[in-house]
Order: structure tokens, then sequence, then C-alpha cells
């Protein structure tokens, strides 16, 4: 069972090899990577470092890892990128609120790449992601199985139409023609979205371990759509009903959906992303709607340009870099979040993690920005003009700007766009572009 910190090094490494090419010796090597980097964490640990000391000295023993994935075949810019930001530490709240105590429960449940239930726990725990995703779909009725069936832990309500031939060299191509959505449903594994030069719809997934027909990934066609399964309808077995660990009982698997560069480019295709215990990654595409949800997991995505954004996640990060959308709404518990772009309206909503929000178009029009404990960073540029109402317990406000205050507002310029921003005790700093 990973700990915390060799999740967070698993999770780094990942981020490292998103512009690798899919191929087996890339795969390999980013394996072999992390598990040096969590001998040298353990190695730390031995010497007597702290957890974070140890994870840092890991982490710092890699370096720039862009002319490895030059040499395999893939791009650089997001591998020298992510190198130079090493996965911080989620903020924990000074004071628990009654959201800290949403967080704690949810903490009970959810650890990690470690899912864990519990008969208390997850009768809370299913209550919260429902609200938090506002529909009781894939990710709540994951957990939500595994709660009603005590040991058991169930995937897949229905199969009809699941029924792909099993090719056992853990590729798929599908037919492009009529699709205009793909949705995917993961249990355990990265999963990355990417455009390339072909006219089929390619999906291939690996893992350290070899996938049988049992675990094998499962998709249908219907009206216009491709769903994507981590496997087909199947239920494991724990041994201790008040603790079920999905990645030992249910071994990850990485997936990549190629997609058609002119489709992906389109503007007209929806993706959506649903996940547990999973990263999902999506670059360069121009899409309808993204809608992208993860439990115990990251959400990246590089380079998007959508009418419509969703972005949710439990106990994860969100990375939203050099994205546009005439609208984006993010929710993180328990996990940061930095979003920059250029945006027409955007609500951003976090616990206790920090925001970090950077308007790139000059044409944001319409802001809202919540939080407990995280503070709030915003980096605008100095043509903006706004009109920011401000609603704060004990954190304070700062700006380059020089900003008139009449009571809990603050206008700068011509006040031509609408910042309301909610915070308990985080702050609020306004930066120049």
């Amino acid at each position: 069972m990973e700990n915390v910190n060799e999740y967070r090094i698993r999770q780094h490494i990942e981020r490292l090899f998103a512009a690798a090419p899919t191929t087996a010796q890339a795969y390999n090597m980013r394996e072999e990577m992390i598990m040096n980097t969590i001998e040298r964490y353990h190695d730390g640990i031995a010497k007597g470092y702290t957890p974070d000391q140890a994870y840092a000295a890991a982490i710092g023993g890699i370096g720039d890892v862009s002319e490895l994935i030059k040499s395999l075949g893939g791009g650089e810019q997001s591998a020298h990128n992510t190198a130079q930001q090493p996965v911080q530490p989620v903020q924990q709240p000074q004071k628990k609120s009654n959201v800290g105590k949403v967080i704690a429960i949810i903490a009970a449940v959810l650890c990690g790449t470690v899912l864990l239930i519990t008969i208390a726990g997850c009768i809370a725990g299913v209550s919260i992601i429902k609200s938090i995703t506002g529909r009781d779909g894939f990710i709540s009725s994951i957990v939500g199985n595994a709660m009603e069936n005590g040991v058991e832990y169930s995937f897949g309500d229905d199969d009809t139409g699941f029924n792909n031939a099993y090719t056992g060299s853990n590729s798929y191509s599908v037919p492009a023609d009529g699709i205009d959505k793909i949705r995917v449903e993961w249990v355990s594994g990265l999963v990355r979205v990417q455009p390339y030069e072909g006219t089929d719809i390619k999906l291939d997934e690996m893992s350290n371990d070899n996938i049988s027909e049992e675990y094998a990934l499962r998709y249908k066609i219907a009206d216009g759509k491709l769903t994507v399964r981590f496997c087909k309808k199947h239920t494991w077995y724990g041994v201790d009903a008040a603790m079920l660990n999905l990645d030992e009982i249910i071994k990850p698997k990485e997936l990549v959906v190629s997609v058609p560069r002119a489709m992906l480019e389109s503007g007209e295709m929806d993706i959506q992303l649903d996940g547990v215990s999973n990263d999902a990654y999506i670059s360069s595409a121009r899409l309808g709607e993204l809608d992208a949800n993860s439990i115990s997991g990251d959400i990246d995505i590089e380079n998007i340009t959508a009418k419509e954004m969703k972005l949710d996640t439990v106990s994860g990060l969100i990375n939203a870099n050099d994205c546009a959308a005439d609208a984006i709404k993010v929710v993180s518990i328990s996990g940061e979040m930095t979003i920059d772009g250029g945006y027409g309206n955007a609500k951003l909503n976090s616990t206790s993690g920090g925001i970090w929000f950077t308007d790139e178009s000059d044409g944001i029009k319409e802001l809202k920005i919540g939080t407990v404990s995280g503070n709030v960073t915003m980096q605008l540029p100095e043509s903006a003009g706004f009109n920011m109402m401000v609603s704060t317990v004990s954190g304070d406000v700062s700006s380059v700007f020089g900003l008139t205050k009449n009571g809990s507002n603050y206008v700068y310029g011509d006040a031509s766009a609408d910042f309301e921003i909610d915070t308990v005790s985080g702050d609020i700093t306004i930066q120049e572009r």
C-alpha cells in the first residue's frame, strides 16, 4: 500500500511523462523512475529526514527530463513546465468549520490512492460526493456499490452494448465517423486524451500486470457517444468489510485515448472523464464541452478551448494551463487549483486548497471565487477594470493596483468586470500579470 508521499511521487512523475509517447519503452522507463524515486525517499527517511524533507530530496534528484522525453519521441513543453512544479502538500485548515468536518469525513473515506470503505464513513461519503457532482452518476455509484455490498466492490451496473472483442494486444481501434462525444469511466490509473494523425479513435491500455479478458477495457457506441469503461461488469471481493483497498484489489491501468486531430480540434466534440483513484490529462483540443470528475486524483488540462468547462475533484489538484472557455466551473475539496487562460465567466470553489487564477485574455466579465482556508491569488493585466465584492472573516486583501474601497467593495479602473470573493480565513492577493 502506497503512503501519501509515495503517491505524490507517482503523481509528479506521471505529470513529467505526460508528453511522452504511448510506447512500452516510455511506460517502463516511467515506472522505473517512480520506483527509483520512491527508493530515494525511503533512503531519506532512513537517514532521519522528516517525510516532507525526504520527499523534497527525492523529487530534487529527478532534474529536468525534457531531453529524455524528446529522446523517446515525445514533446518537451509539458515535461519541462511540470518539472518545475513538484506536487506541494495540501494545506490543512487551521480550524475545522462545518466544511472542515466534511473534509474530515471524506478523508476518512478517501486517502491518496487508497479508497477506504467504512460502514459509517461511506454513508456520509456517498451523500457528499453526490452533492459535489450534482448527479447520481458513475462516481457515486462506485462508492455506493461498495457500501451496499460490504465486502464486495461492484463495477458496471449494465453491460448492455459493451461487447467489443478482446484483442489481447491491449489496443483497440474505433471508427470515428458519427461520434461527437467521448465518455471515460475509469477506476484506477492515469487517463490521457490526446490528438494524433489518424482516422480512427485509438484506445490503448497499459499495466504492470498482464491484462486478461476479465479486466480488459470495454466500450460501446450509442447515439453518437463512445463510452469507455475500465472493464466489464465485475465484482471484486475484499477480505475486510471495514476496509477496501482499490489498488490491492484492482490493479491500476493507464488508458490513452488518441483522437483524430481534426475531430479533437473541431470545436464540436464533447469530452467527459469520470474517475475514482485516477489522474486525468488532456491537451491540445478545441471542444464543445469538457466535464472532468475525479476522486483521489488530479486533473491536468493544457491548451484546451471549449464553450464550457466543468472540473471537479476530491482530494486532488486541478491545473488548467493556457486554456480558454466561455464559462468554467471548478470545484475542489481538499485540493489546490491553478487556472490560467481566457474565460468569460469563471466560478472557482475550494475548501482547504489555495486558488491561483491568471487572466490571460483581458476578457473576464464575471469571476466568483469561494474558499474556506485557502488563499486566493489573482494575476490580472494592468488594463483590467473591475468591481470586487469581498466577504471574509479573517483574511486580508492586498493589491499592486490602487483600489478604491467602499465598505466591502473594491473598485479598480472602469469597473467593467464583476468579481465576488468569499473566504473564511484565506487571504486575497492581486498581482499584475
